[in-house]
């Protein structure tokens, strides 16, 4: 019978997950990124510009000049099917999350309805200005 020594089995094992772990984790960051998006006529889909978030932003609807639904998807934050967000004044400097453009306080802004529990985008803004463009993209991609 053969001997089999049960540390060296354990250490073993241990490799071989943190191998399938690093092959994993090397595969999703260097996952090539489609080239174009499918974007149907009843939203509009950006990607930020490179070194921002990742996070995938789609205007679904505006049911008024005030409100929009947003679609919010980070793979390594959250996701949001439905989002209601609100127009506002930026009270800080950041990033559209939307363009990539610099947002300066005072700057009209869309961000998320703060429910009780702050989800993962709560602190995001959306330039009020990239709304409207995308709004217009959408009523020129409606069907007649």
């Amino acid at each position: 019978m053969l001997a089999v020594d049960s540390k060296a089995l354990a250490v073993a094992e241990t490799r071989r997950k943190d191998a399938r772990w690093q092959y994993i984790t090397s595969a999703l960051l260097h996952c090539p990124r489609s080239g174009g998006v499918n974007v149907s006529a009843t939203c509009c889909e950006r990607r930020p510009a490179a070194g921002l978030q990742d996070a995938s932003v789609r205007l679904l609807e505006c049911p008024s000049d005030r409100t929009v639904l947003i679609e919010w998807s980070s793979p390594t934050g959250c996701r949001y099917g439905e989002q209601l967000w609100t127009r506002a004044i930026a009270t800080s400097a950041g990033v559209c999350a939307l363009s990539g453009k610099p947002v300066t306080r005072g700057d009209a802004v869309f961000r998320p309805r703060r429910p009780l529990n702050s989800g993962g985008n709560a602190l995001a803004i959306i330039l009020a200005t990239e709304i409207d463009e995308a709004k217009k993209t959408m009523s020129a991609d409606e069907p007649v």
